[in-house]
């Protein structure tokens, strides 16, 4: 996982903090789900896919399963937390993206099992073999990450400014 932390907010998030939740919420949000498209695509540009199985399986399910989390606001903290990388994903076991993710990006240690299947072990029995790191995320956040934040700030200034013009015409609405 990724995590990046914005300081210098102090003063805006005292300001944001005075608006309704959220009103707060939506400004945070709408910037991040915004500034996060910009990481999305480089990531799923990154992403390796497999082949195809022969059966009608035609590769791609971890690609399709990078997305965003839904944000969340902390209220006592300021913090707001959103997920970006391997979030849905389908199929059951070891089929599930989010399962299979960490091994792609960094990388395993298999062995053959007597049926002819593959395992991932720590020191395998039988036939073993290292499956080579594919880095996709961490590249992907490296190389977009002055974009992204440039992202966040462009949409974030005006979403505030729309903001505090929304809770200004609540509170004169509730004075009439």
């Amino acid at each position: 996982m990724i995590e990046y932390k914005l300081t210098g907010l102090e003063e805006l998030i005292d300001t944001l903090s005075t608006f309704p939740k959220a009103l707060a919420k939506d400004a945070v949000g709408v910037s991040l789900v915004d500034a996060s498209q910009l990481l999305i695509k480089a990531i799923q540009e990154r992403c390796p896919v497999g082949p195809g199985n022969g059966k009608g399986y035609m590769g791609g399910d971890l690609k399709r399963s990078i997305g965003h989390s839904t944000p969340k606001l902390y209220r006592n903290s300021g913090i707001t937390y959103m997920a970006v990388g391997v979030v849905r994903g389908r199929g059951t076991g070891s089929n599930v993206p989010g399962r299979y993710a960490s091994l792609v990006e960094f990388g395993h240690n298999c062995s053959r099992t007597t049926n002819g299947t593959f395992k991932s072990t720590k020191s395998g029995n039988g036939l073993h073999t290292t499956v080579p790191a594919h880095p996709f995320m961490r590249p992907a956040w490296e190389s977009n990450k002055q974009n992204v934040l440039d992202k966040f700030i462009n949409v974030f200034g005006p979403r505030v400014q729309s903001v505090a013009i929304q809770h200004r015409a609540s509170k004169k609405r509730n004075l009439v």
